[in-house]
C-alpha cells in the first residue's frame, strides 16, 4: 500500500523516483499491469492476431531500451527505481483512464491522462538520468519511435491497428 501511495505522489509531483522504495517487484507488477492493458487494448480492435504477444513485446523492448539508456549514461544502478516508477505510475494512471473512458463526456479527461503520463515519463526519466530536460525528452521520443518500428516489423497486424485508430480518430473528429 505504502508503495501506491508513493508512486501516486510522483504522479502528482509530490515526490521523485529517488523517494520509491528500491523493490524490483513493483517494476514486474506494474510491467505486468501494463502488459495486461495493452493486451486488452490490442484485442479490442480486433484486428490484432495475437495481443498478448505484441503486449509483452512493446513490454521487453521498452525495458531493454531503458535499460540500455541508462547503461549509456553510467545510471545503471537507478534501473529498478526508473523502470518501477514509469511502469508503476503509467499502470496506474491507464486503469484510471480506462475507467473513464466508460463515461460519456470524458474524452477530454482521458486525452489529458495520456498527455501527463508522457510528461511524467519524460520527468522520471530526467530525474534516472540526472541530466536536464531536453535529452529525456528527445530520448522518451526516440525509445517511443524504436519501439513502433520494430513493433511493425515484427507485428504486421500491428500497422492495421496503428491506421484504424488513426481513421477512427478522424472520423470522430469530423462529427
Amino acid at each position: 500500500m505504502q508503495t501506491i501511495q508513493q508512486l501516486f505522489e510522483i504522479i502528482f509531483r509530490r515526490r521523485s523516483v529517488s523517494d520509491l522504495n528500491y523493490d524490483p517487484s513493483i517494476a514486474i507488477i506494474g510491467g505486468a499491469v501494463l502488459i495486461a492493458i495493452g493486451a486488452y487494448a490490442n484485442s479490442l480492435s480486433g484486428q490484432v492476431d495475437s495481443p498478448m504477444a505484441m503486449s509483452v513485446a512493446q513490454y521487453v523492448l521498452n525495458t531493454v531500451l531503458l535499460i540500455v539508456l541508462l547503461a549509456a549514461y553510467s545510471k545503471s544502478s537507478r534501473a529498478v527505481q526508473v523502470l518501477s516508477a514509469l511502469y508503476g505510475v503509467s499502470a496506474l494512471i491507464q486503469v484510471v483512464a480506462i475507467g473513464l473512458q466508460q463515461i460519456n463526456g470524458l474524452g477530454i479527461l482521458v486525452m489529458f491522462l495520456v498527455v501527463w503520463n508522457f510528461i511524467l515519463s519524460i520527468v522520471i526519466l530526467r530525474e534516472g538520468l540526472d541530466t536536464s530536460i531536453l535529452p529525456p525528452l528527445l530520448w522518451t521520443l526516440a525509445i517511443n519511435g524504436v519501439t513502433v518500428m520494430i513493433m511493425f516489423a515484427l507485428f504486421p497486424d500491428f500497422a492495421e491497428q496503428v491506421q484504424q485508430m488513426v481513421r477512427e480518430m478522424e472520423q470522430a473528429r469530423a462529427t
